[in-house]
């Protein structure tokens, strides 16, 4: 949960690695991981929901 708070305005960066390595992830039978997390990171309100959703589940 720290990670994701604290990287979080480097999410949009992380979402264009990803679709930079993408090939690579395809490779070794990963790309639709790699899309689908690309384009969560992409949009900042979908980690903050990430995180509340693990805050409520730990409380």
């Amino acid at each position: 949960m720290l990670l994701l708070e604290s990287h979080s305005p480097l999410s949009f960066l992380g979402s264009q690695a990803l679709v930079f390595l993408e090939p690579l992830f395809r490779m070794v039978g990963q790309g639709r991981f790699a899309e689908d997390w690309a384009q969560a990171l992409e949009d900042r309100d979908i980690v903050e929901q990430i995180v509340r959703r693990i805050e409520a589940d730990t409380l």
